[in-house]
């Protein structure tokens, strides 16, 4: 059958264009920068994730947080039971089956307490990533509909410095002409 053999070239490919890779691989970095700068407080990055909205926007359904944060409700629901067994949220009853997600005082206090660590591992990651990074990163977030409550990405985007784009977003066509070293 035509296409069906695993030659060195299509593993080269797969090594050197996959997206899923690197953007595993950024996640995994960029992830632990926040974990080594909270990991004092006792707490990790995503559990972090989870308080902000509740902070900001709550009390919220476990429903609207695994919608804007778009997490698995087993996720939430595990992470939940940790925050709760710590004492930074609290779920209070709901009709039928539905609760809501509520911070407390100690959960308020432990973000107030993340806010200077959150603020170095920004840092760090916009040294990482550069300023074209962070625009991408931001512009990648917006258009998949990611958008921070009353604010838009761009003005997040220019508030760090970055400046606006200067050219449309086209996708990477790849020609398959250019052959690239495994990394």
């Amino acid at each position: 059958m035509p296409g069906t053999t695993l030659s060195d070239e299509r593993l080269d490919r797969m090594t050197c264009e996959c997206m899923s890779v690197r953007v595993r691989l950024l996640n995994r970095v960029i992830t632990g920068l926040y974990d080594d700068a909270f990991r004092p407080l006792g707490v990790s990055a995503n559990l972090v994730n989870i308080l902000v909205p509740i902070a900001r926007h709550g009390p919220l359904s476990p429903t609207d947080v695994c919608r804007r944060l778009r997490i698995e409700k087993s996720t939430l629901s595990r992470d939940l039971a940790r925050m709760e067994a710590s004492g930074w949220v609290e779920q209070l009853a709901g009709k039928g089956r539905t609760k809501a997600i509520r911070i407390t005082a100690e959960g308020r206090s432990l973000l107030r307490q993340a806010f200077q660590s959150w603020e170095q591992a920004q840092q760090k990651c916009r040294e990482l990533l550069g300023p074209s990074g962070q625009e991408s990163v931001l512009d990648l977030a917006a258009r998949l509909g990611w958008r921070a409550q009353g604010a838009e990405p761009r003005s997040t985007a220019q508030r760090i410095g970055v400046p606006p784009p200067t050219r449309p977003c086209n996708p990477v066509k790849s020609t398959g002409k250019t052959k690239r070293k495994p990394s």
